[in-house]
This record gives C-alpha cells, sequence and structure tokens, in this order.
C-alpha cells in the first residue's frame, strides 16, 4: 500500500507540473541563443578524466598481474578500506570524479544530439563510464544512464523512432542475460528470471525490512546526512550502514539479493509514508517542470536536471539512492539550477 500511494503522489505531481505555468520565462528564447556552448569545457574535462582512467587502468593492471583472481578482487572491493589499499587514499575522489564528469558529458551529449545531431561527447563520455565500472568489475553506473538515453532521445529527438528504441532496449535486455549467464547461469529462463527478479528486488527488500523489523536497526545505522551523499558521508559513520544495506537477504523462491534497497527506503525512515508521499509528488512535479520547460525554451539547465531525475528513477526507481554517485550527481544538478535561476530573479529585478 505503501508503494502504491507513492507512485500516485508521483504521478499527482507529474500532473500538477505539466499543468502549472510557474517559472516560465516571459517568452521562448531566440532560436540562434538556444544552445549553450559547453563544449570546451566538457572536454576539458573529459580529458582531465581519461588521464585519471589510464591511472587507475595501470593500477588495475598490477592488481590482476599480482595474481589475485577476479572474483576475490571484486567480492574485496565491498569491504570498508579495500578502494584505498588497491588504488590510494584518494581513490574515492579519483572515482567520484570519473563517475559525474562522464555523467555530466552523457547529459551534454545527449542535448547536443537531439538539438544538433552530433554525438561523438556522448558517445566518449558512455565509453569512459564503461571503462571507469570495468575497473571496478561492476554494471551498476551503466544500465541507467543507457535507460535514461534510450527513453530521452526517444521523447526528444525525432531521429530516434519506436522501432529503434526497441532494439537498443533489446541489446541491453540481451546484455542482462548475458551478464547472468556469464555469472553461471547458463539457462536462458534462469537468466530472464534474475533479470526479472533484480528489475524489483529493491521494492521487494523494502517491504521485506517493513515487515522483519530491518526498518528500526537501518534507522539507528543511517543518518539525515546520508540525504547529501559523498559531502554527507562526512559526519556520520556510513561504514555501518553500507554494510547492512549490502547485507544478503533470502526472498523465498526469488532468491539471495544483497540489500541494495530501493530509493524509497532512505525518505521512509525519516518521514514515514507520509512524508514519503509528499516527496514522491514533489519528485513528479520537478520532473514534469523540467520537461516542460524544456520544450519551451531547450534550456540545458532543464534538461542536465531532467536527465538527473531520469536517471535517479532508472537506477533504484524515483528520489535519490543512498550511497550512490547517482545521488550526488542529482544534488549538484539541482543545486546549480536552483542558484542559476535565484540569480536570474535578482539580476531581472535591479
Amino acid at each position: 500500500m505503501i508503494l502504491v500511494v507513492s507512485y500516485l503522489y508521483f504521478f499527482l505531481g507529474c500532473y500538477l507540473g505539466n499543468k502549472s505555468r510557474l517559472f516560465y520565462n516571459s517568452m521562448p528564447l531566440p532560436k540562434n541563443s538556444r544552445g549553450i556552448n559547453l563544449s570546451y569545457l566538457i572536454i576539458i574535462l573529459l580529458a582531465i578524466n581519461l588521464l585519471i582512467i589510464l591511472y587507475l587502468v595501470s593500477l588495475f593492471k598490477n592488481i590482476i598481474f599480482s595474481g589475485i583472481s577476479i572474483s576475490i578482487y571484486r567480492d574485496s572491493l565491498f569491504k570498508d578500506q579495500s578502494i584505498k589499499e588497491y588504488y590510494g587514499a584518494y581513490a574515492a575522489y579519483l572515482f567520484l570524479y570519473a563517475t559525474l564528469v562522464p555523467l555530466f558529458g552523457i547529459s551534454y551529449g545527449l542535448f547536443l544530439k537531439i538539438y544538433k545531431n552530433k554525438s561523438k561527447i556522448l558517445l566518449f563520455s558512455f565509453f569512459m563510464l564503461i571503462l571507469k565500472e570495468s575497473i571496478l568489475i561492476s554494471r551498476y553506473y551503466v544500465f541507467a544512464p543507457i535507460l535514461a538515453a534510450i527513453v530521452i532521445l526517444y521523447c526528444y529527438d525525432s531521429r530516434m523512432t519506436l522501432k529503434k528504441a526497441a532494439i537498443y532496449l533489446a541489446i541491453l535486455l540481451m546484455l542482462l542475460l548475458a551478464i547472468f549467464a556469464f555469472r553461471g547461469d547458463s539457462d536462458l529462463s534462469q537468466s530472464l528470471i534474475n533479470t526479472r527478479n533484480y528489475a524489483v528486488a529493491g521494492y521487494s527488500l523494502f517491504t521485506h525490512a517493513i515487515d522483519s523489523g530491518d526498518i528500526e536497526s537501518l534507522f539507528e545505522l543511517s543518518s539525515p546526512f546520508a540525504f547529501f551523499g559523498v559531502l554527507g558521508a562526512k559526519f556520520y559513520d556510513q561504514s555501518a550502514f553500507f554494510s547492512k544495506v549490502q547485507e544478503f537477504v533470502y526472498l523465498g523462491d526469488a532468491g539471495y539479493f544483497n540489500a541494495f534497497y530501493t530509493s524509497l527506503l532512505l525518505p521512509f525512515l525519516y518521514f514515514g509514508s507520509v512524508g514519503l508521499s509528499f516527496l514522491s509528488l514533489i519528485y513528479g512535479y520537478l520532473l514534469s517542470k523540467n520537461h516542460q520547460v524544456f520544450l519551451y525554451n531547450y534550456s540545458f539547465l532543464n534538461f542536465n536536471t531532467l536527465f538527473a531525475l531520469v536517471i535517479i528513477f532508472f537506477s533504484h526507481q524515483f528520489l535519490p539512492v543512498q550511497l550512490s554517485f547517482f545521488w550526488d550527481y542529482f544534488l549538484i544538478s539541482l543545486t546549480i539550477h536552483l542558484l542559476v535561476v535565484c540569480m536570474k530573479n535578482i539580476r531581472s529585478r535591479f
């Protein structure tokens, strides 16, 4: 019931955002001023990112050549200090940069693809993100941006037909199936079941936490600072909370899942079902409003916030994801957007 009500408020927020006329400019921007030229900045940031990736790849090569197996290496990454042991004291910041910059590049690349049909920045940014995930033997930060890109291009780029979108989604599904098959589930039907289970596991774990009473222990281990991503992690002991959400939970015939809950968890811990519904309403409003304003003035500022919101949705349904760089990208995008809007309003009054 909590899930159903949350989604109802999410759709209500989308409806209100679609009907609202707040925050519109007095007139659409002239056609020749719609494109924000951030290409040089993006190129510089991606060039720095390439150097960081090459450095991390060299360290990764040394780790593998030291004799450690891939499975042991991947399992050890979930331990508290393993990243620092492998990649140095500043590893967390390097991986943060190597995640946020490609996400920004993907966002701007999608904007260029829609507006000018240019794909170089988009493809290179995806390549950088995939390379970074390959170093960690992970897929977490890849599939949400790919899904977001397919949906956004289908919605805003007339060149992305329904047929093309279906083909890209089919390729993505085959990649998921291949990953599960590679992990040992050679049976196709079992791989399909695993893919389906992982798509809904966050909801199942969320309801399991409520039914089992884990909500109380999660509340004790967490902190309101968890809403502030990496910055917030400096103000509380996130290792205990991280260990808790990485525990494996048995969900009957579905099997075992590491408890990477849906994003509904964190708001529910601190605001309850009423607060969760309200935040779902706000999320739906922001998503719909940025869509409307982007259609009105083709602002990259609105587009980037829209991109961040869609990634949040596909990473763990909706609302910010705890212990995830997606949350940091969402916060940064929203903060910059609000600051720019406030500055424009202040300047217009003077």
